[in-house]
């Protein structure tokens, strides 16, 4: 009887066992899910200066002018970025946990790929580091350029598996610390303060590369926040944002990429911004300005007049009175 309730009892405790060493088991890699990034997202495009626009419900995207380049998070929160992508040829990876997210952006270039790193928190983009993938044989087969990777988190630290046809090549780390965190900005004017006032040498960054730019549908986007901002702040020591604006409108329509109607509107909302800057605190240059290009200016009225002045109250007062100023009648 004792042998038979020494076989029982060993027998529930090696079941028991059993079920303990599973439950470990499962308890593991339920913890070990909580620290992996899945892709919901890869996105190979480039549009103008609008690199990435995500589907996902955060709305992320990266723009880019000159030598600076910014990332923005649900129109709310805005980076300042360390890096440059200068490959017109650009993929980028989305990688989700919970509320965390990994960004992995692909500046490519033929033979080899050099990959930005970034890390968000909710409230926080940190640009953790870089790391390379080489194509030798892309000459001879595509395929060999497709790169996949595990994202997992453990502490502050970063694990990314690159794979190459489902195979791994090699892993990257990256540790998460406060000097990796980007500028962050928390609305759209409060980033173009900043903007203007570290161009104001070199306003033709602003004005070339941000203010009329196109969206994800090819369409016209004007920035009438840099145009506010241009109103509110120039006067007769700080007017190079007020230059840089006639500036443009000089130029040629077609090397700028603009349609008539594209470039008409454009002149209009100059002219609405320009316009009451020269007359209060250029007047005694403005005969110099727009006495020897008024068509440059006004050519366009008859666009004007069709979309209602886009919708700007001041633009049709501010033409009448060009007109009787300055006799013009050519409109």
């Amino acid at each position: 009887m004792k042998n038979i309730l020494i076989i029982l009892s060993i027998l529930f405790l090696s079941c028991k066992g059993t079920s303990q060493k599973k439950l470990e088991s499962n308890t593991t890699e339920k913890k070990e899910d909580k620290n992996i990034f899945k892709r919901v997202e890869t996105i190979n495009s480039f549009q103008d200066n609008s690199l990435f626009t995500f589907s996902d419900t955060s709305s992320l995207f990266i723009e880019q002018f000159d030598s600076n380049q910014y990332i923005k998070l649900s129109n709310k929160m805005i980076f300042l970025s360390n890096s440059f992508l200068e490959s017109a040829n650009t993929i980028c990876y989305l990688y989700k946990n919970n509320d965390e997210k990994i960004l992995i952006v692909e500046g490519n270039d033929y033979y080899a790929g050099i990959f930005y790193v970034y890390y968000f928190d909710k409230e926080n983009l940190y640009e953790i580091g870089t790391f390379y993938v080489d194509y030798p044989n892309i000459e001879v087969d595509r395929k060999s350029k497709e790169v996949d990777f595990k994202v997992e988190k453990q502490s502050n630290k970063i694990f990314i598996r690159v794979l190459k046809n489902n195979r791994f090549q090699k892993e990257e780390s990256f540790i998460i610390s406060d000097k990796e965190k980007l500028k962050k900005f928390e609305s759209e004017k409060e980033f173009i303060n900043y903007l203007m006032q570290e161009n104001v040498s070199t306003p033709e960054n602003i004005i070339n590369h941000l203010t009329f730019t196109k969206d994800k549908n090819d369409s016209l986007k004007i920035n009438t926040e840099i145009l506010d901002y241009i109103s509110k702040n120039t006067n007769r020591e700080n007017s190079t944002y007020l230059f840089a604006l006639e500036n443009y409108v000089q130029k040629n329509r077609e090397d700028l990429g603009w349609s008539h109607e594209e470039f008409a509107k454009i002149k209009g909302f100059v002219f609405n911004t320009t316009y009451p800057l020269r007359k209060k605190y250029l007047n005694d240059k403005f005969d110099e300005w727009y006495g020897e290009k008024p068509e440059k200016l006004l050519g366009s009225g008859s666009y004007w007049q069709e979309n209602n002045y886009y919708g700007l109250p001041k633009l049709e007062e501010y033409v009448r009175d060009f007109i009787i100023t300055h006799h013009w009648t050519q409109y």
